[in-house]
């Protein structure tokens, strides 16, 4: 169980912090520019929703 907990933190921690990073880098690269801005929203958008399928597939896991 401690295993399982451990990388539950560490896949939602890591995800976390890449979601972040992706969030402002998306923010910097459209500014001005609010296609692109869009586009990047939706790549964002769609990581965030990949990482949390995967968070809760480990929650059915334990």
């Amino acid at each position: 169980m401690n295993t399982r907990l451990s990388v539950a933190h560490f896949v939602t921690s890591t995800a976390l912090n890449h979601a972040t990073g992706l969030a402002h880098q998306a923010y910097a690269l459209g500014d001005g520019d609010e296609y692109l801005a869009s586009r990047l929203g939706a790549l964002v958008d769609g990581y965030v929703r990949y990482a949390h399928e995967e968070i809760a597939s480990l929650r059915r896991l334990a």
